[in-house]
């Protein structure tokens, strides 16, 4: 995992009791992080090719969600017991 996904994955996990990260013109946040942003494309790649985050809400604008799934959870778990989260 790059990075930008573990960076995002994080975002995820501490975003879980507020819904999860949310849709902006400047791409997924953090609602309690509004200025740490996350693309579109990996964010996607999170949900579709690694289903570590997964599609919540409405489709509509503002109602978007991603939130952050087990195998996510276990994930982030693994790479914070190898160093690679920090």
């Amino acid at each position: 995992m790059t990075p930008k996904m573990v960076a995002a994955l994080k975002a995820a996990a501490a975003a879980d009791d507020q819904g999860g990260l949310c849709w902006t013109a400047a791409g997924w946040i953090n609602p309690g992080r509004c200025w740490d942003y996350h693309g579109g494309a990996i964010v996607s790649r999170l949900v579709w090719n690694h289903g570590f985050l997964a599609e919540a809400g409405r489709k509509t604008r503002g109602g978007q969600r991603r939130v952050i799934t087990q195998a996510g959870r276990n994930k982030l778990a693994e790479l914070e017991r190898e160093g690679k989260a920090a």
